[in-house]
């Protein structure tokens, strides 16, 4: 039996579809970069560099620089740990890194705005937003070369975030005039809105403050359009998605998880943002579970109620900050013989070094670090144990924000 003439034509139609959005998300990514590089033959002048590094454009540029090399207050951020991670994969200089990262990674707006334009009108739609994203003059400004800070991202991470959850939602909601967009056969799943929310967490409030903000809001609008305008028969499905991103996104990890393994446990959820706060107590609600509290407020103002003060057997934190940092949040909430379990990632050993002296100050002695591989191919990560050995002296946690800029 010979095949047709046509039956290959979808399969090369979809393989045309891609090449050709291939190109248009290199093109947004060039078209970003050329201009950061116009540039470049200015900083040859020897006077632009010191110790063959060239000079910073911005003050804040040197604290994730100096944080890079486990210094002042950056010591321990992402900002501080991605000019790490570019440092020794490309075998660079830290101050060469920060350097190029901006112009480098800047022109990735401009492919996550393509990829959005494309979601809502195709690939010819793509190529045009794809260009206007990487070249916005502000945004231009800001991310040229040796502009390092947190630009770079506060725009990048809600584009993508938010694109996900366009990507998943869009095929189950009502079109006007009554077009229906192609959608599964088997319905909305959970897995794009869990990377949805993994991708709220990896690229959250530890980058800046106010991404936390953005990403809440991106879910209630979501929740908005699911009830407004979702296809008959969906709304539950999608409702259920919601939740497991705002689960995977939020504090709910490993808080609402450790509950749901273990019912017989009492909690309280710490958290200061008021939008994640109204998750956190209406998913309480809605899965049935007693013996949570959801507190609102900072660490430091609750470290030092009286109420919660010392009154934990087990205070836990997940991508809070560096170890010295999270210990001065945490360890006042603790008891005396105690645990504060911190999760880290696998290389641990250089942070609890530099946590030496905050656990002796707050009253904790470090009884363990244990390694754990998780399942499939999601890697390695590390617990690391502080028994609380005496109380914490009055004085700590010291006031709102002082802990991360100057650690014990």
């Amino acid at each position: 039996m010979h095949a047709g003439p046509g039956t290959h034509a979808p399969a090369r139609r979809v393989v045309r579809d891609r090449l050709a959005l291939l190109a248009v998300l290199v093109a947004a990514w060039l078209a970003g970069l050329y201009p950061r590089l116009l540039e470049l033959p200015l900083w040859a002048h020897p006077l632009l560099a010191v110790d063959g590094e060239p000079l910073m454009a911005t003050h804040d540029a040197y604290a994730w620089l100096a944080g890079a090399r486990g210094l002042g207050i950056g010591a321990g951020s992402p900002m501080s740990g991605l000019i790490a991670g570019a440092a020794g994969l490309l075998g660079v200089s830290p101050g060469l890194a920060a350097f190029w990262i901006p112009a480098l990674a800047a022109p990735l707006v401009g492919v996550a705005t393509a990829l959005w334009a494309r979601t809502l009108a195709g690939t010819p739609a793509a190529l045009g937003a794809g260009l206007l994203a990487s070249t916005a003059p502000g945004f231009l400004h800001r991310t040229r070369l040796g502009f390092y800070d947190t630009d770079i991202v506060t725009l990048l991470f809600p584009l993508i975030q938010c694109w996900l959850l366009a990507r998943w939602l869009t095929p189950w909601l009502r079109r006007p005039g009554g077009r229906e967009a192609d959608a599964p056969k088997d319905g909305p799943g959970p897995l794009a809105p869990l990377l949805a929310g993994l991708a709220m967490a990896l690229g959250g409030g530890q980058w800046h403050p106010r991404l936390a903000d953005y990403a809440a809001g991106a879910l209630w609008l979501t929740a908005v359009l699911i009830l407004a305008a979702a296809r008959p028969g969906t709304r539950p499905r999608l409702l259920a998605g919601l939740a497991v991103c705002g689960l995977a996104a939020f504090g709910g990890l490993p808080g609402l998880a450790l509950k749901l393994a273990r019912p017989e446990l009492k909690l309280v959820l710490l958290e200061s943002v008021g939008k994640k706060v109204e998750f956190l107590r209406r998913a309480v609600e809605a899965l049935g579970l007693s013996g949570v509290r959801v507190y609102q407020g900072r660490a430091e103002e609750a470290g030092r109620d009286p109420e919660l003060r010392e009154g934990f057997a087990v205070g836990t934190a997940r991508a809070v900050a560096a170890l010295r940092v999270s210990a001065e949040l945490v360890l006042p909430l603790v008891q005396v013989g105690g645990l504060f379990i911190a999760f880290k990632g696998p290389a641990v050993q250089e942070e609890v070094e530099a946590a030496a002296r905050a656990f002796s100050v707050l009253g904790g002695k470090v009884e363990a670090v244990r390694e754990l591989a998780l399942p499939g191919e999601a890697g390695r990560r590390a617990l690391v144990l502080v028994r609380k050995v005496a109380p914490t002296p009055a004085a700590y946690p010291r006031a709102a924000g002082r802990p991360a800029k100057r650690p014990l």
